[in-house]
């Protein structure tokens, strides 16, 4: 889980011991319309209703370029941020392969806090990738809700990390998730 004073909660995803994925906007004060300082993001690992097993605050992030927090929706495929963090994960908390390739069909499944159960991981049942819209996003059939931005994307079989979660959307009474794939985010970064 990713924390802090101002925005509330978001999901991360781990990819090496230093390094943790998540979206942009998680990361934004409207109130002071700047981003928060690095030493006030926390990171909590193996978060289970109010204890965690390790947390460490980010040392630096490196937000999307382009990324507008203004304009967000105009600059969504941006929106995601990789935070280096103080102190390495331990090796109990693995990090998420990730994969730069996905493909339509793809039977996928989406993890992180969600708002109305934001004290325990959630994950949805397997779901498929419908395609990817103009701006470059995935467009996924997963039914989640708010809460889980800057979450796993990630393919059933393989259980590697093909998309990071930035949106939710709907058309009539379907429900679609919007995400960056992993190839369009800038990896790595120095810690």
């Amino acid at each position: 889980m990713v924390t802090n004073s101002v925005y509330g909660r978001c999901t991360g995803i781990l990819i090496d011991a230093r390094t943790v994925l998540t979206a942009a906007h998680c990361l934004y004060s409207v109130r002071t319309s700047q981003y928060v300082r690095p030493q006030s993001v926390h990171v909590l690992f193996g978060y289970d209703r109010g204890q965690y097993g390790f947390h460490s605050v980010a040392k630096r992030f490196k937000v999307g370029t382009g990324y507008d927090p203004k304009k967000p929706a105009a600059t969504i495929s941006s929106d995601w941020a990789v935070l280096i963090l103080e102190e390495s994960a331990p090796p109990a908390y693995r990090p998420f392969p990730v994969v730069a390739t996905w493909r339509t069909g793809q039977s996928v499944l989406a993890a992180g806090f969600a708002q109305q159960r934001s004290e325990v991981l959630t994950r949805t049942p397997a779901c498929v990738i419908e395609g990817r819209v103009e701006n470059g996003l995935i467009v996924s059939d997963c039914d989640v809700s708010q809460g889980l931005s800057g979450g796993p994307l990630i393919d059933a079989e393989t259980q590697s990390v093909v998309a990071l979660q930035v949106a939710v959307t709907e058309k009539g009474d379907r429900h679609y998730t919007l995400s960056i794939p992993i190839a369009a985010i800038k990896l790595p970064i120095d810690p």
